[in-house]
């Protein structure tokens, strides 16, 4: 899957359901400016960067747990190819 299929049909919507939409949207802003990687254009790398960001955000965290955060970041990284 590209990444733009992977943030659009898997992560945002995995997110959305979690915290919601304005929430969930936050989360990937944030995710973005603290790993400074733009949503636009981004590489494999920057996508799995961005990912770890996401599941290290404080409230992802507390939502989800240590596992359930690790379990969630392998399968949205396994996603890109």
């Amino acid at each position: 899957m590209n990444i733009v299929a992977a943030l659009e049909t898997v992560v945002k919507p995995k997110l959305d359901d979690s915290f919601g939409r304005g929430i969930a949207m936050l989360i990937i802003l944030n995710a973005s400016r603290n790993s400074q990687i733009t949503l636009v254009e981004m590489n494999k790398d920057e996508y799995s960067i961005l990912i770890e960001n996401i599941c290290s955000d404080e409230r992802v965290r507390k939502m989800w747990g240590e596992a359930g955060c690790k379990k969630q970041m392998e399968a949205w990284i396994s996603l890109v190819t």
